[in-house]
């Protein structure tokens, strides 16, 4: 049902539109969460493996990469962390197959700056330690996030970008989760900017605040929305699963550009949530993405 589901949702399709909303935020850095591969091979007789070698179904990334050079747009990857890689077997029209999941996040960043004008350098990544754990018939499923950071000096000024996804069904792993990008690759002399699907409503009434925003608020970090919009609600999450749903379901804010350091906001806009943004009558994503213009001091 699940593959059947992202076969409906034209992920071709929708990474272009994903690119065309790039386009009009023309940002110098983009980070990326659950840019998943999808491959699938024959099964053999028992299910437990595959009859002949896997074939791509649908690389996310890929398709956003090139549906960015399709449209004149360099971008480089800076790189990619894998939070979960799973395979599990399904029976489709064509028969039984094997599903191999592969989800990941990634950075982007411009790829047409002259010599000295961006420099990228120290990448690093790591999955949390802290993770949500499932019990099943078969056993316990561990669901995985992670984190990935770059060193950006652009224009002489020097940050740190982290992308990441926090855990989105257990408010306790995700809080562990936060504290472990604070203890780990936020904590640096670095100004650092965290572009991350935070699955922490931050938009009030204040008494539901998931604890892990505002714990990055009690930890000096800043946010670049309401630093620019104020108490505009902002939501950025989450359309239907099918991404048909015709008026946007979007209610929570949880997709999150944090600050720490000499680092302010200027602008903030969100982009994929209007009904002109549907590609063959579906959403782009089922979230919206953000984008800020930052000034350094």
């Amino acid at each position: 049902a699940i593959l059947a589901n992202v076969q409906a949702t034209n992920p071709p399709a929708r990474a272009a539109a994903i690119a065309r909303q790039i386009g009009k935020a023309n940002p110098t850095l983009i980070s990326l969460q659950e840019v998943t591969e999808w491959k699938t091979c024959p099964a053999n007789a028992t299910l437990t493996g595959c009859a002949s070698p896997p074939t791509v179904l649908y690389d996310l990334l890929n398709l956003v990469k090139d549906s960015l050079q399709l449209q004149g747009l360099s971008y480089k990857e800076v790189g990619r962390v894998t939070t979960n890689d799973l395979t599990a077997p399904a029976i489709t029209g064509a028969g039984p197959v094997i599903v191999f999941y592969t989800q990941r996040s990634a950075i982007l960043a411009r790829a047409d700056f002259g010599p000295g004008e961006l420099r990228l350098s120290n990448v690093q990544s790591a999955q949390f330690v802290a993770k949500l754990t499932i019990p099943t018939a078969v056993g316990p499923f561990d669901v995985h996030r992670a984190w990935i950071s770059v060193d950006v000096k652009f224009h002489g000024k020097s940050f740190r970008l982290i992308d990441t996804q926090l855990e989105a069904f257990d408010p306790s792993i995700n809080y562990l989760q936060g504290e472990e990008l604070l203890a780990g690759p936020a904590n640096t002399s670095k100004p650092v900017v965290i572009a991350m699907d935070s699955n922490s409503k931050a938009n009030p009434p204040a008494n539901l605040f998931t604890p892990t925003y505002t714990n990055f608020m009690v930890n000096g970090f800043n946010d670049a929305w309401t630093e620019t919009q104020g108490d505009a609600p902002g939501p950025t999450g989450v359309q239907d699963p099918s991404l048909l749903n015709p008026v946007s379901q979007v209610s929570q804010r949880i997709d999150l550009i944090l600050l720490h350091g000499d680092l302010d906001a200027k602008a903030t806009e969100l982009f994929g949530g209007q009904p002109s943004d549907k590609t063959n009558g579906l959403w782009p994503s089922d979230h919206l993405g953000v984008a800020a213009r930052l000034k350094t001091e």
